[in-house]
């Protein structure tokens, strides 16, 4: 998320300086650096990490238990990270598009405040996590779904105000506080 939030400033500037091939030859051959560089450095294997803990090689127990409603579980996170899934694709893909065509903001303008929900998303997740964590603490253990069912709701309330908000301030305001709050 937080490198999304800076690829706008700097990948249309790398287009502006050169031309948009050029620019994906230059991004293209930084993933692959860092690439190479993953593959010769993460050199360590879950099971090799949990032979050298325990010293003994860790076997996978076939009889692990599953709750009944296992299926329906798995159901629902599905279509939970689905419309989470979706809701960041159109802000992600659209907004740079929205800032620049519909509202008519300047190019670099339109660049950087692109990103700002983007930040706001990776700077609160750690404290979703934390709020989630206090509720468990202070009541039932169900409780655990109250902060992101709110969360999605509160979301989806802020894009409708960002969506009928008249002033460019409070769009990329209400915009980035739906993404921060989901």
């Amino acid at each position: 998320i937080l490198a999304y939030a800076v690829v706008h400033p700097i990948f249309g500037s790398l287009i502006d300086r050169f031309n948009w091939p050029t620019a994906f030859v230059i991004t293209g051959s930084v993933t692959a650096l860092l690439a190479i560089a993953w593959w010769i450095f993460a050199t360590d294997h879950p099971a090799a990490v949990a032979e050298s803990q325990t010293g003994a090689p860790e076997v996978e127990s076939s009889s692990t238990p599953r709750p009944e409603n296992f299926r329906r579980n798995l159901i629902l996170i599905t279509l939970s990270y689905s419309a989470v899934g979706y809701f960041q694709y159109f802000l992600f893909y659209w907004l740079h598009y929205y800032f620049e065509s519909v509202l008519h903001m300047d190019k670099t303008e339109s660049r950087f405040l692109t990103g700002l929900p983007s930040l706001a998303m990776a700077a609160s997740m750690p404290l979703g996590g934390w709020i989630t964590d206090r509720v468990v603490r202070c009541g039932d253990f169900s409780a655990r779904s109250l902060v992101p069912k709110v969360g999605m709701i509160v979301s989806a309330i802020l894009l409708v105000c960002g969506i009928f908000a008249k002033d460019k301030f409070w769009i990329v305001a209400c915009f980035t506080a739906s993404l921060a709050v989901l």
